[in-house]
């Protein structure tokens, strides 16, 4: 009974110190910084265990990549067939199945570098020459072309001179036929020769109108001086006003 009293006795002279302690203690325990500390001790703990656990277990290989097959790249020259004819005429011919058409390019080993001065010019007259009609058919090429739906057109270069037309695939014998009656029947006279050459006359301004068409002009006379590569392609007004009917056909 006696030690009842006597802590009943201390627990009424202490009770509000005790009171104050245990709400600090508890303040102390519920604060965020006990918690996270507490949180990150066991995450730590955890993170310990899973790194043990990995480092137990062997590497994996790393996994092959499966291999691609390589693609050939396609060039201009890939599938071409080549066929000489008994003339001497070199075919080629690419079959392209990507669409209904065909293309034929008429090829001439010709172009400005067989001129002379003087005559600077003429293989690009001839290219025009050959679009105004021949013997059987006196009428421009062009109208014939777009008749059968065709687009053509044609260049003169320092090396060559071409011709070629696009047409659906059942045309070809048509275009063909044209091609053929230009290589050996295209009229040549003075009233034709005369229109043509006022229209390559003015082509010939329009480029002087060009920048760079003068200054190519100019690196071409430095760069290849006395040889027909120092030459333009065009020729010059002088001398596509003297060209005669006979030089053009000669040519």
């Amino acid at each position: 009974m006696l030690k009842i009293r006597d802590f009943w006795v201390s627990w009424r002279r202490y009770r509000v110190g005790m009171l104050l302690f245990g709400v600090c203690l508890s303040a102390i325990l519920a604060s965020p910084q006990v918690a996270m500390s507490t949180q990150s001790a066991a995450t730590v703990t955890t993170e310990s265990k899973i790194s043990n656990e990995v480092a137990k277990q062997p590497l994996a290989r790393p996994s092959k990549s499966p291999t691609l097959p390589t693609k050939k790249p396609t060039t201009l020259t890939a599938n071409v067939k080549k066929t000489v004819l008994a003339n001497g005429m070199t075919v080629l011919t690419k079959e392209v199945r990507n669409a209904p058409v065909v293309t034929v390019q008429v090829w001439y080993k010709i172009g400005s570098r067989n001129e002379a001065p003087g005559v600077n010019g003429i293989a690009h007259q001839l290219e025009h020459m050959l679009f105004k009609g021949t013997k059987d058919r006196p009428i421009q090429f062009g109208r014939l072309f777009a008749a059968l739906g065709s687009s053509s057109n044609a260049f003169t270069s320092y090396d060559q001179t071409a011709y070629y037309g696009t047409v659906e695939k059942n045309k070809l014998s048509s275009l063909l036929v044209l091609e053929a009656d230009r290589m050996q029947n295209s009229t040549i006279d003075t009233e034709k020769l005369n229109g043509e050459k006022r229209v390559v006359i003015s082509e010939l301004q329009g480029y002087e109108n060009s920048p760079s068409y003068r200054l190519d002009r100019a690196v071409k006379r430095a760069a290849f001086p006395n040889t027909p590569y120092g030459l333009t392609v065009g020729g010059t007004k002088a001398d596509v006003e003297k060209f005669t009917v006979e030089q053009v056909r000669s040519y």
